[in-house]
């Protein structure tokens, strides 16, 4: 614990110097009591369990009239700590007192420091925090100043005073650079007992721009870590800090650190290191360079920036070289004598930079690759410099072009190709040769016939771009846009078009199968099925029969076939005792919307005479899977003849 106390002594001190300040004029006005303290950090002191944390608390009597008798008490928000954990003594007086003590008069103008010494019960645990009241009584006037304690078996601080750095030195050797220090972060076992916890160091944020290392330090997680720590012992971690110069004024900067062991108790203060930033000063001039003018002349310009890269503010001035330029008849503005006035330091944004613009006139009829221009020069009476910035143009060839299509949209069946005749126009001043690029659906095999085209200057160049419709689509499918680019020699001028394709529909009605035949007797039907298929688009179709005898009739006279889909019609034919036996042929005919009409195959119907079984000759169906030329019955007749054949085979 004896660490610990030499800490605390040291902070005491410290904060006794600091309530010498608060003496104030008489205020004439009687004895006036006014009041404060100090911990370990700020108004926060740490302690672990069954050791002690220490205070200092002091009264300052600004009135103008004696106090006879001043007591200092002690309490606790929580209940479970008592008043006589603490022990005060006062600095000056030697009186001192367990719970409360007896602190004597105090004279006007005058003022004492009382340490307050908190006895920590050993049932108290890691993280706890109470609230430790120091009340002062003068003479009935009250004065309270409150206090955190933390339970805690370690703490970490820094005691580095103010450390200074200047921007930009290369010295690798922290010791040598005068843009790196080393600071040192003391973590403090507080008992006498060894710590087992990992105890870790965190980097907690800073000004950006610098960076952190050393022996103790994992700079990928930014951290340090103590794997453990012996009783009243103490462990510095070495820090080598160095200013790199991205976002740091000058002045005053800080870095802070977050102390926490695996138990998951957090410090509940930052370490602050603390550090100056010389000035520096440095300068940027951007915005200058070459520029291409066309054949036929015209004005260039520069956006150009100053901008201030010291730490610092400053002014700079900015100076012209026109004698190229002039000579060559090529006139400028914005090329006088400046100053870019105040200009704040390289972290402040907007503010830390000056932009103004050059232009420069470059007369028409000048040949390629003609180029004239003029310098710039910026300086600073700090000595900071930009390098000279040249403005030049060189007359160079323009590119430019459009792109028009002899049609932008096409109807094409499945399988067949449409093409589309594009044509180039050069209204650069040049030739130039045109890459092609056809994109698209990848179904319709967008391609050109051409992967550069080369034209002259007012002149045109052809190119065709053909799209092929897939078997597979249906009327009026869009292709979507096909997106014919070309793109001149600079990479940059281009033009583009889009095309599509809209598949056609094609009328294909059909009925498959060929011809058909039936039988059927007088008084009975018989039923044949048609079936009809369509083309790559839906389609309204009509039947009829054609050449049919009166007793043949058909069971739809309309419908509608979907693309590629099939539907069926059924003719039955059912004579009547009255007609006449015999054959008859016909077929049935369907008309699509478009006005074509397809016939099936030829149906024959053999109506033969009515049985005179006395059974129902009934009706029979004939599909469109029947063998041609099969007749109700015969089917019957060839499985009882092979039955027959089958018997007389066993009796043998």
């Amino acid at each position: 614990m004896e660490n610990s106390k030499n800490v605390r002594g040291v902070l005491a001190i410290a904060m006794l110097m600091l309530a010498a300040a608060f003496v104030v004029p008489n205020a004439s006005a009687g004895a006036m009591l006014m009041a404060d303290g100090e911990g370990d950090d700020d108004m926060t002191s740490f302690g672990s369990a069954g050791g002690e944390a220490e205070f200092v608390a002091w009264m300052y009597n600004y009135g103008d009239a004696d106090y006879s008798g001043v007591n200092i008490s002690a309490s606790f928000d929580d209940d479970s700590w008592t008043a006589d954990m603490v022990y005060f003594e006062s600095y000056y007086t030697g009186a001192s007192g367990t719970a409360t003590a007896d602190l004597g008069g105090l004279a006007a103008e005058e003022f004492d420091a009382i340490m307050a010494i908190v006895s920590i019960p050993e049932s108290a645990e890691n993280g706890d925090s109470v609230t430790f009241t120091a009340t002062f009584d003068a003479d009935g006037d009250p004065a309270m100043v409150e206090f955190t304690l933390v339970v805690t078996d370690w703490v970490a601080f820094s005691e580095d005073e103010v450390q200074s750095y200047e921007e930009g030195d290369p010295e690798e050797d922290c010791a040598a650079s005068a843009s790196c220090n080393v600071y040192t972060i003391t973590v403090l076992n507080l008992n006498e007992n060894d710590i087992s916890n990992e105890i870790t160091i965190g980097f907690a944020g800073a000004d950006e721009g610098w960076n952190i290392a050393g022996d103790d330090w994992d700079e990928m997680n930014k951290t340090a870590t103590l794997f453990g720590l012996a009783g009243d012992d103490w462990y510095n971690v070495s820090l080598e800090i160095t200013l790199v110069g991205v976002n740091v004024p000058a002045g005053d900067a800080t870095l802070a650190f977050q102390a926490h062991d695996d138990d998951g108790y957090i410090q509940p203060f930052f370490i602050v290191m603390n550090a100056t930033v010389a000035d520096f000063f440095a300068v940027t001039a951007t915005g200058s360079g070459s520029k291409d003018v066309a054949a036929d002349g015209g004005e260039v310009s520069w956006d150009v920036t100053i901008k201030n890269m010291g730490n610092t503010g400053d002014n700079f001035d900015i100076s012209f070289n026109t004698a190229d330029a002039v000579a060559a008849g090529w006139s400028t503005t914005g090329t006088g004598s400046d100053s870019t006035g105040y200009l704040d330091w390289k972290g402040s944004g907007e503010a830390s930079e000056h932009n103004f613009t050059v232009t420069m006139t470059v007369p028409a009829g000048l040949g390629a690759g003609t180029s004239h221009g003029f310098t710039m020069s910026v300086s600073s009476s700090s000595g900071a410099t930009a390098a000279d910035q040249e403005f030049s143009a060189t007359v160079g060839q323009s590119y430019n072009l459009s792109l028009a299509s002899s049609a932008y949209e096409a109807t094409k069946a499945p399988g067949e190709t449409a093409e589309f005749s594009f044509t180039i126009t050069n209204d650069g001043n040049g030739e130039d040769s045109y890459a092609v690029i056809v994109g698209g659906p990848s179904a319709y095999s967008p391609a050109s016939d051409a992967a550069e085209v080369t034209v002259a200057a007012g002149e045109t160049g052809q190119f065709v771009v053909s799209a092929m419709v897939p078997a597979d689509k249906q009327a009026h499918t869009q292709s979507g846009d096909i997106t014919v680019t070309v793109t001149s020699e600079d990479g940059a001028t281009t033009a583009s078009q889009t095309v599509s394709v809209t598949t056609a529909q094609v009328f294909a009605l059909a009925f498959d199968g060929g011809a058909k035949t039936a039988s059927v007797a007088q008084d009975a039907s018989v039923s044949v099925v048609f079936n009809l298929t369509s083309g790559n688009g839906p389609e309204t179709v009509t039947f009829a029969l054609d050449g049919a005898p009166a007793f043949a009739a058909l069971s739809a006279t309309d419908g509608v076939v979907g693309p590629g889909q099939t539907i069926t019609v059924t003719a039955t034919i059912a004579p009547t005792a009255d007609d006449a036996t015999g054959s008859s042929s016909f077929t049935v005919t369907a008309t699509g919307g478009s006005g074509t009409a397809v016939s099936s195959g030829t149906l024959t119907v053999d109506v033969t005479e009515k049985s005179t079984g006395g059974g129902d000759p009934g009706t029979d169906d004939i599909g469109d899977d029947e063998d041609e030329g099969w007749l109700p019955g015969f089917g019957l007749l060839a499985v009882l003849s092979a039955l027959g054949a089958a018997l007389l085979l066993r009796r043998r």
